[in-house]
C-alpha cells in the first residue's frame, strides 16, 4: 500500500509471484498501536468484535476505484490486542513497504516499541498453476465504537498486511523427509507383519499385535504416499486426502488405546468378539466419519472464496452442527476410557499377577501420549502454515513415527533359539495369552 495516513481507505496488498510449490498461504493484518503502559487498556489489552471487514481478491485488469463497496461482503473478524507489556515489538518505519500509517506515527520512530493486534484475513489451501498472483483488496467496515474510535484515532501506529506461505526450500524438505518416513514404515509394518506371521496364524495373534499392525498401516499413510500430487493439484481433493489421511491414523490410535485398556481390564472375556468390537468401532467410526464430512462441507467452500476458509472464522451453514458432534463423542470416548481406568485400578492386585510391568508401562505411554497426540494433529492442521517451520515439522513427524515404532518393537514377538521350533497352536497347544506371546522374561 501507499504511505498515507490510515483514514479507511481501501489497503491493497499484491502477493509475490507464487509456485506450487508454496502449496499455500495465509493472508494476514498486523495492527501496530502505541503502548499505553499507564492506563487499564494497556495493561490488560482488548477485544474488538466484530470487526467488520471487507476482503476481495481483485483480478489484475481491475480498477480499484470500479469496486462498489456497499455491494460487497462484509467478514466478521476477532480483533485482538493482547496486553502491550507481553506483545510488544519495534514500530516499523516509514519506508516499510505494504503499510499505512496513523495519526500517532508522526514521532521518531527510531527507538519505539509498538504493541500488536493480528488477525488472520484469508488462507489459501491450494496454489494451483492457474493462479500464481493474488491482488487482495481489504476495507474496514466498522461502525463506530468507543474502542475502535479510541484505537483509530489516538494509539494506531502502522497497519500492515503480510502474506505468510511455505518457502519451496521448506517443501522440498517436506518432499524428502515424508517419503524417506513412508519407505521406513513400510520396512517396519512388513517385517513386523513377518516375525508374527512366523510365529502364528493372524487370528493367533495378540489383539495387541493386530491392532499395532494396523496403527503400522495407518502411519504409512499418514505419512502419506500421495504427497506430490499436493504439489501439483488443481483442486482441493489431495489437500483434502492428506488431512484425511492424518485423521485416519489419530482414529486407529484412539481406538488402540481404548481396545488396550478394555483388554487390560478382564471383565470382557465373557462377551463375544462383536459384542466387544462393535461399540468401540461405531464410535470411533462416527468420529471418523463427521470429521472427514466436516473437512469436506469445509473444503468445498473453501474452493471459491477464500475469506471464508479459515477454520477458526468459518462462516459455513452447518459447520458448527459437525465441531459439536465431534465434540460430543470425544466426550463419549474419554468417559469410557476413564470408566475402564476405574475398573482396572480398581481391580489393581489381580491385574498385577497377571500382567507383567512391561504390558502395564507399554499401556500407560499410550494413555500417556494420547493428549500429546491429538493436541499434536490438531496445531498441525487448523494453524500449520501460520506457526510451523521445518524444526517443529520435523519434530512433529518425528514423534509420531517413532513412537509407532517403540510400539511395534514392545509388541514384537518371541525369539526362538536356532534349535528351537515354533510351536504349532492345536487343541492341546491353544493359543497362549498375552504375556506368553511377548517375551516378558527380559522385564522392565
Amino acid at each position: 500500500s501507499t504511505q498515507s495516513t490510515w483514514d479507511r481507505e481501501p489497503i491493497e496488498h499484491t502477493s509475490p509471484l507464487f509456485s506450487n510449490w508454496n502449496q499455500d498461504f495465509f493472508f494476514a493484518m498486523n495492527l501496530y498501536r502505541r503502548p499505553k503502559f499507564a492506563k487499564d487498556e494497556g495493561k490488560i489489552g482488548f477485544d474488538i468484535f466484530p470487526f467488520k471487514l471487507h476482503i476481495l481478491v481483485l483480478a489484475n485488469t481491475t480498477n480499484l476505484n470500479d469496486v462498489h463497496w456497499a455491494e460487497q461482503p462484509v467478514y466478521s473478524r476477532l480483533l485482538s490486542c493482547p496486553r502491550s507489556a507481553l506483545n510488544s515489538t519495534r514500530c516499523p518505519t516509514p519506508a516499510d513497504e505494504n503499510r499505512c500509517l496513523g495519526p500517532a506515527a508522526a514521532a521518531d520512530v527510531t527507538h519505539l516499541t509498538c504493541g500488536v493486534c493480528r488477525i488472520t484475513l484469508a488462507h489459501e489451501t491450494f496454489i494451483s498453476s492457474e493462479k500464481l498472483q493474488y491482488r487482495i483488496v481489504i476495507k474496514v467496515a466498522n461502525e463506530e465504537t468507543l474502542k475502535w474510535e479510541g484505537l483509530l484515532q489516538g494509539d494506531l501506529f502502522a497497519v500492515e498486511t503480510v502474506y505468510k506461505y511455505p518457502s519451496e526450500a521448506f517443501t522440498m524438505f517436506e518432499v524428502y523427509f515424508r517419503y524417506l518416513l513412508v519407505f521406513a514404515s513400510i520396512a517396519v509394518a512388513l517385517v513386523f507383519w513377518i516375525q508374527n506371521r512366523y510365529h502364528g496364524q493372524w487370528h493367533q495373534w495378540a489383539l495387541e499385535q493386530k491392532w499395532t499392525f494396523l496403527l503400522l498401516l495407518s502411519l504409512v499413510l499418514f505419512n502419506n504416499p500421495l504427497f506430490f500430487l499436493n504439489i501439483y493439484a488443481e483442486d482441493w481433493l489431495f489437500p483434502f486426502l492428506n488431512m484425511a489421511l492424518m485423521e485416519s491414523y489419530l482414529i486407529v490410535y484412539l481406538l488402540c488405546v481404548l481396545l488396550f485398556t478394555d483388554n487390560l481390564y478382564k471383565g470382557h472375556r465373557k462377551l463375544s468378539n462383536l459384542a466387544f468390537y462393535a461399540p468401540k468401532l461405531v464410535l470411533a467410526g462416527g468420529v471418523w466419519l463427521v470429521g472427514i464430512i466436516s473437512f469436506a462441507v469445509a473444503r468445498n467452500r473453501q474452493k471459491s472464496n477464500i475469506a471464508e476458509n479459515d477454520l477458526e472464522n468459518l462462516q459455513v451453514q452447518g459447520y458448527e452442527v459437525f465441531r459439536v458432534a465431534v465434540g460430543l463423542m470425544l466426550v463419549v470416548y474419554f468417559l469410557w476410557l476413564g470408566y475402564l481406568m476405574f475398573r482396572i485400578f480398581e481391580q489393581s492386585g489381580e491385574i498385577a499377577q497377571l500382567v507383567s510391568r512391561r504390558i502395564k508401562v507399554l499401556w500407560l505411554s499410550g494413555l500417556a501420549m494420547l493428549l500429546p497426540i491429538v493436541a499434536g494433529l490438531y496445531v498441525f492442521i487448523l494453524q500449520r502454515n501460520d506457526t510451523m517451520d521445518a524444526v517443529g515439522f520435523f519434530a512433529f513427524f518425528a514423534l509420531y513415527n517413532l513412537y509407532t515404532y517403540f510400539l511395534a518393537l514392545m509388541y514384537w514377538p518371541v525369539r526362538t533359539t536356532h534349535h528351537q521350533r515354533p510351536v504349532a497352536f492345536t487343541s492341546a497347544h491353544p493359543v497362549p495369552n498375552l504375556e506368553a506371546i511377548f517375551d516378558d522374561d527380559e522385564d522392565i
